[in-house]
């Protein structure tokens, strides 16, 4: 059930945590479930903190690299970034750079606070102004009508001299020019380009924009290919994945990719295909990066520069070319609330609030948009075409329908145009299929001039929509967010009927970063001085100020790595010898933060080490004081748990008042002290925890009572000892707040002291009796030869805790004690000096251990979910004890739209062979359907080959189960596996009709199905292209039949 899966995802994600491990989604492209381990990526500050300068012999050093270092990422030595980087700084600022990352508050923020101050000489922001664009490119290879802005000359200039760009510009700010020229540069050059889309929608629209420029323009998607021998590739970034892993020959020939919306690299589910591709791209090749504004540009070209070995050039503009005004749309009007300058407008704001709640006497039910107010208005203002984003596909249809009759065209001659496209669209289909339902009524609307666009369309309606839309018939369309997606379709006014999206998960506020680019398709350059964006909320539900402010004036999204394993990934990696599994994660964006400290570690290795050999030069003088060293560890590492827990006690403050306490000095060296007061703070932060707080006087320094205090130099420091250290003619003393963990034992020793002069609730504690508690300390330090260290306060009998592990450890505790006081070498003058040696060395010993660790394969994130995988890829039989990718390993390969495991068991199992082509694109769909009904019927031709698939879909979740994956069999099935469209792809295969087959799916969009049986079809094409690898003639000939059937009328139309 939903419950016990969701139960065992909390306890799974409970005993991850406890292992240092973090779920991130795994194989399955389409859910969390298929989970990988990620342990947490090494940082430097774990190890080299405030202060310990020192301890790596580092005072005196002006810098982290005086030495040539060979690292792999270190930059080039003639072109370094005008800030500097870290090694070209002194110590003292790299320590601070050190300290600013200890002090905040979460991980994360920790690692963007260190990005923007280490170095940047892989990338470089160009922050001049382009006005040299006429000098340094006299003779432009594709020259504009319109003048071009500072970003594009800039970027224009950079790709002549053959140089990596990183552009983020705001959407509609004409990124596309920069494309454009690098095609043009490599049309010049007779080099090849290709240019990669996160969509195949933009990857048509933009093959039908360069068809009409540039003149050999070819096309690869998963369900179209065209002209592949064309000198200019448009195709999504996946078929440029799989043509890297398989080394197509054309690579060899590019000169250029370009990567638009490369801001898509924080998709959950795809964003780690960007990184393969950046990272397997050959040398020869320059690449052009197309993104939204993001605030981490440098840091993402930094990255993209390190893997590449390839300087990147990162150009920003936050200039809008058509600047937006954003109001509230209440009672029929609006309230301006966020100027074109980004000016804040609270009054305005509140204004519209009450205004809305003084409307809301009247209303009855469910709060309801007005469309049709809405759509006047906008009309009367001449606000006319405007996108109105509702966000699900149901709310579209809704709000459409709605309208009624309504019509915004602008008479006969535009309806005729529409019915004219229209009908060039469906010639191409046939006769049942152009009476569909949805086509009629999206015809109807059309015409009418309002649209609908979202992902439950027929891809021929969507594309004819899209096409009116930019033609201007299209006055009013309801759109979810995917129209925003990349595709080139401003309006004068942009809607938003909500600020709250279901993201697949939950219902949440949109993101800073949605919202902007949602918002900036209003605003048409050249027609438009003002793009309007409206903020329309049903009556009584506008968001509270503060919300809709974080909104629109929020940071956009930083690029945020998504890396993950799959196995596909996992058997390509092992079948190439020029790139190993390490160095994939290693060179990934996730991994970046931990290379940037590459060189700082091995500088830091090297010093480390040599102040480690000095001290351990010295082993035969510091090895009689090793036993003392031990001793005093072990009984810190007790006393950290036992004293936090007496203390905790609810009579700890009455049991503990005027008691004698042993304490650890700040020179490591023992006093006494005597407890006054102890303190539960209140719960802090966010975990709501207590902090216990003892108040102690404690006798720092004592004439002869030399078992207690440590002669030797370091007592004339008083500094060493603390700063709140006072001195009372021959004694050195404090009263401070200590932590429980500081206070090595407390004896069963009481001193007669005044509660009211020394712990009074206003004032400082009275001199007087501070001298007298001071004098019984003195007197029992004196006659510590008689004190008995192993009468200390017994937990059971004092506080009444009965626990058995509490008391073992005080007992343990107590014997440690006693052994120190009774330590040949308590009394040596070199204890202090030795215990200080013997401390460093070992602080030494364990971080550069860490160090070196951090400097292997052991600390890569994916490490540990990257052998587990190997172990599960072994025990099926894909790759050999000695990793050698065997045939079940070569055929897994060919397939990326599904599960590879499950497909190629299915094929190996021979389930696939006693079925026909119909019954086994049926068979397949389950693998790639996205949707769920409530009831799924299995056809009965199928029941053999599901039990069949059920079973082995249990094994391999058993499998990786038993190999340390976090994988239920029930999880597994349940996101890998679903036969809602297998009975209606049945039917389908069997040449039905669309019209008829909608009969066996009735709660799904047309749309939805469209892009089942389309990735079905990219499966089999993958299927049939596994059977070639095994030599299954049989096989391979009945996935192209399978293709044939499904590959037909309206879906692929």
């Amino acid at each position: 059930s939903a419950d016990a899966i969701h139960e065992m995802e909390i306890k799974r994600s409970r005993a991850a945590a406890a292992a240092g491990e973090n779920y991130i989604v795994g194989d399955n492209s389409r859910s969390g479930v298929a989970l990988s381990l990620k342990q947490e990526g090494f940082r430097l500050d774990s190890v080299f903190q405030r202060g310990d300068e020192s301890l790596f012999g580092l005072e005196d050093e002006d810098d982290f690299d005086d030495e040539t270092d060979d690292d792999e990422s270190e930059s080039p030595a003639h072109d370094q970034d005008k800030n500097g980087s870290v090694e070209d700084q002194d110590i003292d600022a790299t320590i601070m750079q050190l300290d600013s990352l200890l002090e905040e508050e979460s991980d994360a923020s920790r690692s963007r606070q260190g990005r923007s101050k280490f170095s940047e000489a892989w990338a470089a922001e160009d922050t001049s102004d382009g006005s040299n664009f006429s000098t340094l490119v006299p003779d432009p290879v594709k020259v504009y009508p319109f003048d071009l802005d500072p970003f594009q000359k800039k970027a224009i200039m950079h790709i002549e001299k053959g140089e990596n760009v990183f552009v983020a510009a705001h959407t509609s700010a004409g990124k596309t020019v920069v494309a454009e020229y690098a095609i043009a540069l490599s049309e010049r050059n007779r080099t090849r380009v290709i240019y990669t889309s996160p969509i195949k929608s933009l990857s048509n629209q933009k093959f039908r924009d360069f068809s009409d420029t540039f003149g050999d323009v070819g096309i690869v998607t998963g369900d179209v290919s065209h002209k592949q021998e064309a000198a200019c590739l448009v195709m999504t970034t996946e078929i440029l994945r799989s043509m890297l892993y398989k080394g197509a020959d054309l690579i060899r020939d590019i000169e250029w990719v370009i990567f638009d919306e490369v801001h898509y690299v924080n998709d959950l589910e795809r964003g780690v295909v960007w990184e393969e591709v950046i990272i397997m791209l050959p040398e020869h090749v320059r690449i052009v990066m197309l993104s939204a504004t993001v605030p981490n540009a440098i840091e993402f070209a930094e990255w993209v520069g390190s893997s590449r070995q390839s300087k990147v050039y990162v150009i920003s503009t936050l200039k809008r070319p058509v600047p937006l005004e954003h109001s509230l749309f209440v009672k029929n009007g609006t309230t301006l609330v966020l100027d074109s300058s980004k000016r804040w407008l609270s009054k305005n704001f509140n204004d519209a609030v009450k205004a809305d709640a003084a409307g809301q006497s009247n209303l009855r039910g469910r709060p309801r948009h007005a469309w049709g107010a809405l759509v006047k208005y906008l009309e009367k203002q001449n606000q006319c075409p405007a996108v109105i984003f509702c966000f699900s596909k149901n709310k579209c249809e809704e709000a459409a329908y709605n309208l009624g009759k309504a019509d915004l065209s602008e008479g006969s001659a535009q309806k005729a145009q529409v019915h004219m496209l229209f009908e060039k669209a469906l010639a191409q289909l046939n006769n049942p299929d152009r009476e569909l339902p949805q086509i009629l009524r999206v015809r109807d609307m059309l015409k009418r001039g309002i649209g609908v666009h979202h992902a439950g369309l027929l891809p021929i309606v969507k594309e004819v929509v899209e096409i009116l839309f930019q033609k201007g018939t299209v006055k009013i369309l309801f759109a979810t967010e995917t129209f925003a997606m990349g595709v080139n379709m401003p309006a004068r006014t942009v809607v938003f009927t909500a600020l709250r999206k279901h993201d697949g998960q939950s219902f949440r506020f949109l993101q800073a970063g949605e919202y902007t680019q949602m918002a900036g398709r209003a605003g048409r350059r050249g027609l438009d001085k003002i793009g309007n964006v409206l903020l329309y909320f049903a009556s009584g539900s506008i968001p509270s100020e503060m919300e809709v402010k974080n909104i629109l004036c929020g940071r956009a999204n930083e690029l945020v790595s998504q890396f993950r394993l799959t196995y596909n990934m996992v058997l390509n990696l092992l079948r190439i010898e020029d790139l190993r599994i390490e160095d994939m994660i290693r060179r990934s964006f996730a991994e970046a933060p931990a290379k940037r400290e590459t060189k700082k570690i091995k500088r830091m290795i090297e010093r480390g080490t040599q102040v480690l050999d000095q001290l351990r030069s010295n082993i035969s003088f510091l090895s009689r004081f090793e036993d003392y060293f031990e001793t005093v560890e072990e009984l810190r590492t007790i006393n950290t748990s036992l004293s936090e827990t007496i203390f905790s006690a609810s009579s700890a403050s009455s049991v503990f008042f005027g008691k004698v306490i042993v304490l650890e000095r700040s020179d490591r060296g023992m006093a006494l002290g005597v407890v006054l007061k102890v303190v539960r703070t209140s719960p802090q932060g966010l975990s709501g925890e207590t902090k216990t707080i003892v108040r102690s006087l404690n006798l720092l320094q004592s004439p002869g009572s030399s078992k207690f205090f440590f002669p030797g130099e370091i007592l004339q420091k008083e500094k060493a000892l603390g700063r709140n250290v006072q001195r009372l003619g021959q004694i050195l003393y404090e009263i401070r707040d200590v932590q429980p963990r500081e206070i090595l034992s407390v004896l069963n020793v009481s001193l007669k002291l005044d509660r009211e002069k020394l712990v009074p609730l206003r004032g400082s504690p009275d001199a007087y009796a501070i001298a007298s508690a001071l004098e019984q300390m003195r007197k029992v330090a004196e006659d510590s030869d008689e004190l008995n260290l192993l009468n200390t306060v017994d937990p059971r009998k004092e506080l009444k805790m009965m626990d058995v592990e509490v008391y073992k450890d005080w007992e343990r505790s107590s014997n440690l004690l006693a052994n120190l006081f009774t330590h040949p070498m308590v009394d040596s003058p070199q204890l202090g000096e030795a215990m200080d040696s013997l401390y460093r060395m070992r602080q030494l010993e364990f971080r550069l251990e860490r160090l070196r660790w951090a400097s292997s394969d052991e600390s890569l994130q994916l490490r540990n979910d990257s052998l587990k995988r190997i172990d599960v890829l072994k025990r099926l039989n894909y790759v050999s004890e000695d990793n050698v990718v065997q045939l079940k390993g070569r055929s897994a390969c060919e397939v990326n739209t599904c599960d590879s495991l499950i497909l190629t068991e299915l094929i190996f199992e021979n389930v696939l062979k006693e079925l026909e082509p119909d019954a086994c694109a049926a068979l397949l769909t389950a693998l790639v359907c996205q949707d769920k009904m409530e009831e799924e019927v299995i056809p009965q031709e199928l029941l053999a080959a599901q039990q069949a698939t059920d079973k082995i879909v249990a094994a391999l979740a058993m499998v990786q189960d038993e190999c340390g994956l976090p994988i239920s069999a029930l999880e597994y099935a349940r996101y890998n596996v679903r036969w809602s469209l297998s009975n209606l792809v049945l039917h389908w295969a069997r040449g039905e009709d669309f019209n008829q087959i909608l009969e066996y799916a009735i709660d799904i969009p047309e749309g939805s199905i469209v892009r089942c049986v389309v990735r079905l079809s990219e499966l089999l094409r993958e299927t049939r292209n596994a059977a070639g690898v095994i030599g299954d003639i049989s096989l391979f000939h009945k996935m192209e039949e399978a293709m044939t059937l499904v590959k037909r009328d309206i879906i692929f139309a």
